[in-house]
């Protein structure tokens, strides 16, 4: 994946288009955001698993380069986002081939955030009710220890007054 150097994304590992001008940068960083975006729902299925599994360790890893990956998104956005702002107007700019292009990539950008967000939504359903019989548990222990001591005091009080 993408190392972070200087808080700027190097682009050496991964595979770049030969484009030159602003609205090349832009598909460029639009193209690189696109492969950020399919690491992350590879990701997200990794996360699943370690979940399913209590993998605590190996889940804080894949927690961990999630966050790698959504910095490298928010660093790409940086060249995007004037875009973005204007992008009909920036549609219109380009040729046909690349307009296509980016239009092609922001829906498959879109469609993996989908998967993303369903398969972090349905992750934390799943850790949310391990979280109930959880509570239960630790609900009944303390009733448990309220009661035991209520007989304890009980069982020496009248011990005392005996």
């Amino acid at each position: 994946m993408e190392a972070m150097a200087s808080g700027r994304l190097q682009s050496t590992l991964l595979p770049l288009r030969s484009f030159s001008g602003d609205d090349c940068k832009v598909l460029s960083a639009l193209e690189q955001q696109s492969l950020v975006y399919e690491r992350l729902l590879k990701l997200c299925q990794l996360q699943r698993w370690h979940i399913q599994e209590n993998q605590t360790e190996q889940l804080l890893e894949v927690l961990r380069q999630r966050q790698e990956a959504m910095e490298n998104i928010s660093f790409l956005d940086e060249t995007i986002a004037p875009a973005r702002k204007r992008w009909e107007s920036f549609l219109g700019g380009l040729d046909a081939v690349r307009r296509a292009m980016a239009q092609s990539l922001m829906a498959m950008e879109r469609r993996l955030l989908e998967q993303i967000t369903a398969a972090d939504r349905s992750d934390s359903i799943t850790l949310q009710q391990r979280k109930i019989p959880v509570g239960c548990r630790i609900n009944q222990a303390a009733i448990v220890t309220r009661v035991n001591r209520a007989y304890a005091t009980a069982a020496y009080s009248s011990r005392i007054g005996q």
